[in-house]
């Protein structure tokens, strides 16, 4: 069975910036089928928030790969020991898709280190998982 992760707004949004960054691998890492990823309609609002300033046709484009690639859930309610209210429905995304990993940069975030049967790591992190899980390629 292969890897579910969510994959936190500033981890999608560095990948959006920074092609060849390493947020960038994870995403093809994704569109390769490496892992499963999971969105939710508040992950995709929060990102389209962030991205007002990307011309309409890229934003468009940005949100059709993801729907079509991520299973799109509805976070699970809840109130998980985080720092930013904001946080909780990005938890929630990963809990309610039973996710393995939630990738962030958000330091609030990663200090939880694990919530609700999902490890919470850094994009370098998850990038050594996955080279893990394929053998190294």
């Amino acid at each position: 069975m292969r890897l579910a992760a969510v994959l936190d707004t500033n981890v999608l949004v560095s990948a959006l910036l920074e092609p060849r960054g390493l947020p960038a691998r994870l995403l093809d890492h994704a569109i390769e089928g490496t892992f499963d990823l999971v969105v939710s309609d508040y992950l995709l609002d929060e990102l389209s928030e962030v991205l007002e300033r990307i011309d309409r046709s890229t934003r468009r484009d940005t949100f059709q790969v993801l729907r079509r690639l991520g299973r799109t859930v509805r976070p699970l309610s809840g109130t998980w020991s985080v720092k930013d209210a904001g946080d909780n429905p990005v938890v929630g995304t990963a809990a309610a898709a039973g996710a393995d990993y939630l990738v962030t940069g958000d330091r609030g975030l990663l200090d939880l280190a694990s919530v609700a049967g999902t490890e919470i790591v850094s994009v370098r992190r998850f990038n050594k998982i996955l080279a893990r899980e394929s053998g190294g390629r």
